[in-house]
């Protein structure tokens, strides 16, 4: 399908793929948190005077951002470790993932460990220092969702 809209081997072609991959564990983990949120708090800034989308801006966003925090975490540990989509919808060198790259360092008679090892640390970076930066928001926002009524 992706070649023949000619997004086969392009970044534009990884990003619709891991995309779609990501939007709907996001979606059940935004709607789990947003179940949780008390609808009193959308009513009452209406009767204050804000619109739908004012209500939702000013108050519901602020109230949700751990939540959303710990989604944007996690679609990114989805989208970074996932090396399926990037091992089939790439076929040069030049278009693989960081992953992709890791893996290729495991050969068909040998295993080389030191670069192995070297772009697991470097891979993970990233991660690391995304959960790291936000570490409170995303403890908060596994809470939040995690019990119902």
């Amino acid at each position: 399908m992706l070649s023949r809209v000619g997004l086969f081997n392009t970044r534009s072609g990884l990003i619709i793929a891991f995309i779609t991959i990501c939007l709907p564990f996001c979606t059940w983990m935004l709607k789990g948190f947003f179940d949780t949120v008390p609808r009193e708090l959308d009513q009452a800034a209406m009767i204050d005077g804000c619109s739908r989308l004012g209500a939702f801006r000013r108050v519901l966003l602020p109230v949700a951002k751990p939540g959303m925090v710990a989604t944007i975490i996690f679609a990114f540990l989805l989208a970074w470790c996932d090396v399926l989509w990037a091992l089939c919808l790439t076929s040069t060198h030049s278009m693989s993932t960081v992953t992709l790259g890791i893996m290729r360092c495991v050969g068909e008679h040998q295993v080389f460990w030191p670069m192995l090892m070297a772009g697991s640390i470097i891979a993970s970076m990233p991660a690391i220092i995304l959960y790291l930066l936000l570490q409170k928001f995303l403890v908060a926002g596994l809470t939040a969702g995690a019990v119902k009524g």
